[in-house]
């Protein structure tokens, strides 16, 4: 019974698509995720701005890229990350296979890696998209639409009102904008 309530309280539908009909629409253009500089409150000395965008390609090839710049004193360290790979496109929802992830961390020598493929599911309204679960520089956070829906890929109030709670935080916000 434990074990059955373990695996309804962690969705694992937001790696596929609901599958009605082959995927096959497009999509085209930079999305920009909206940010707000992540600071220490009351630093002066600390100062962290960062960035994230996608590009969408009409031959369903896309790129991700993660950049993030903090300032301590004199010191700075960065973080560059990008992926690349495939997307599938079904009415609202587009899958993004991941195929390529490097990151790259800087302070003094820089260190690169290369991260394991994943597949990440986003919400396409109108001129924006939302994953279904939060994440930021390729790394998830048990938070999301996800949790809050009734039913997957169930686009009904609950869910509607998990989106707009996700896409107005000024903090963290999930939301991506067109460009």
């Amino acid at each position: 019974m434990v074990l059955a309530f373990w695996e309804c309280s962690t969705p694992s539908w937001h790696r596929e698509l609901p599958r009605k009909a082959p995927a096959n629409e497009r999509l085209e253009g930079f999305f920009e995720r909206v940010t707000q500089p992540k600071n220490t409150i009351y630093s002066p000395r600390r100062q962290v701005l960062w960035s994230e965008f996608l590009e969408f390609s009409l031959d369903g090839t896309f790129k991700k890229h993660f950049h993030q710049e903090e300032t301590y004193k004199d010191q700075k360290f960065s973080k560059t990350s990008y992926g690349s790979g495939t997307y599938e496109k079904e009415n609202n929802w587009v899958l993004l296979h991941f195929t390529t992830i490097q990151r790259e961390e800087c302070e003094k020598t820089c260190k690169k890696e290369n991260l394991k493929p994943l597949n990440l599911l986003y919400h396409h309204w109108e001129n924006s998209l939302v994953p279904l679960c939060y994440e930021s520089n390729f790394e998830e956070a048990n938070f999301g639409i996800i949790w809050e829906v009734n039913q997957p890929y169930l686009e009904d109030e609950a869910f509607f009102r998990a989106r707009r709670k996700y896409s107005d935080k000024e903090y963290q916000s999930l939301l991506y904008r067109k460009k």
